[in-house]
């Protein structure tokens, strides 16, 4: 990189390409120059991730009934128990569990689309 004086500005010219082009690849530059799109992507992971190792972090089962704890509420409400953080449902299945064994439906959902759309050539 040169240095050109110009009066009381100093101006610098841009030297050769291979000053300029840095380490890091470009798709990775601008996703981090776009931090909300970091962020997205950083949650999308996180949904993934929870999704997939659904069955040993869910509490309990999303199926199984337990009626005698039914229309529980989330655990910082009162009366709600530690047990069920996000409360119970109307036939007293765990919440939290439901909502992560749900994100696995939801991938396969947005898969099967996925592959659909390229098999008719939509994209």
């Amino acid at each position: 990189m040169t240095v050109v004086p110009a009066g009381d500005v100093v101006l610098e010219t841009a030297g050769d390409a291979s000053e300029r082009s840095p380490a890091v690849p470009r798709p990775l530059r601008r996703l981090w120059r776009l931090k909300w799109g970091l962020v997205a992507t950083l949650v999308l992971l996180l949904i993934v991730l929870v999704s997939l190792a659904a069955p040993w972090l869910a509490p309990y089962s999303p199926v199984e009934v337990d009626i005698q704890h039914r229309l529980g509420p989330p655990a910082w409400m009162v009366g709600g128990k530690a047990d069920h953080w996000l409360g119970t449902d109307q036939i007293g299945r765990d919440l939290l569990s439901r909502l992560i064994y749900g994100g696995r439906v939801s991938l396969l959902i947005g898969r099967f689309q996925f592959l659909l759309e390229d098999w008719l050539g939509l994209r």
